[in-house]
């Protein structure tokens, strides 16, 4: 009888969950992102980095860096001088000048991220891997 009381109990516990309001669903799902990292967009075009001086405010901590362009790979390269690096892509590697490089060129459509966590100018350039075209730089600028 103990038993069947507690499966009983548990029942109807696990049960009621499923009567929580959508509306008490929606703000806890509205506490998880609020929370969350904030990235902004660089988006390379192939002509361009649209968003070429992007600033990062006290909330923001990172940028994914979009290959938008139709037909070139890119290779980028992102340097962060003296600072620590603290986290990317794993296609995203570390040399020991302290410049991010993409392991692998950009395909179209295709990103990477790179976290930001310290004040400070960080230069980025993407190269047309074929060698022709338009190097894309820009700037993204940090403010602690």
């Amino acid at each position: 009888m103990r038993y069947s009381l507690r499966l009983i109990q548990h029942s109807f516990v696990i049960g009621s969950l499923f009567l929580i309001p959508s509306s008490a669903l929606a703000a806890v799902e509205q506490d998880v992102h609020v929370s969350g990292p904030n990235y902004k967009i660089v988006r390379l075009t192939g002509a361009e980095a649209v968003a070429s001086q992007t600033l990062l405010a006290d909330d923001e901590s990172g940028v994914f860096f979009v290959n938008d362009a139709s037909q070139s790979n890119l290779q980028l390269e992102v340097d962060f001088g003296s600072r620590p690096a603290h986290c990317a892509s794993p296609q995203m590697k570390m040399g020991s000048d302290g410049v991010y490089r993409s392991v692998e060129a950009l395909k179209p459509n295709q990103f990477v991220s790179i976290c930001f966590p310290f004040a400070g100018s960080y230069s980025f350039k993407a190269t047309p891997e074929s060698g022709s075209g338009k190097v894309i730089s820009g700037s993204v600028v940090v403010k602690r």
